[in-house]
């Protein structure tokens, strides 16, 4: 097994390729197989990986085709995630949108936290008064 550092992704690099290896001609002409790894935006518990050199046998579904590896408490690895359609999106930072700010103030309230169950009626009772005159059908999508 060798283990490898990339080089700085360009701005507006958004995809994992073998050129972005250090060593990048060296190293992929001497070796079988590459598996890149990279941290996804998206989640600390998920690493997008993608295997850019699939070696000589033609037979590796998995080749330039990026995939979720998720981490897994019960076995402390990694294991085979999904198939990405959109790699690009696992290196975009995340935006702030209204709904992640809503959802998490509402978590952060003490009687929210406090209860044993989940409602409309107790998210409703718990938003923030930023929120408290949205329209109900727009805030209620998240059920």
């Amino acid at each position: 097994m060798l283990i490898a550092h990339i080089n700085k992704l360009e701005t507006g690099t958004k995809d994992l390729k073998v050129e972005q290896l250090q060593g990048g001609k060296t190293i992929a002409n001497n070796v079988a197989n590459i598996l890149q790894i990279h941290p996804s935006t998206a989640s600390e518990d998920i690493k997008i990986a993608k295997i850019t050199n699939g070696g000589r046998s033609g037979r590796n579904n998995l080749y330039n085709q990026p995939f979720k590896l998720n981490w897994c408490d019960k076995i402390m690895g990694f294991k085979k995630g999904v198939a990405i359609k959109n790699i690009a999106t696992h290196f975009e930072e995340m935006k702030n949108k209204w709904e992640y700010e809503l959802i998490v103030a509402v978590m952060d309230t003490h009687n929210f936290r406090a209860s044993d169950y989940f409602d409309r009626d107790k998210f409703r009772k718990n938003l923030p008064e930023k929120y408290e005159n949205m329209e109900e059908r727009k805030i209620d999508r998240y059920f």
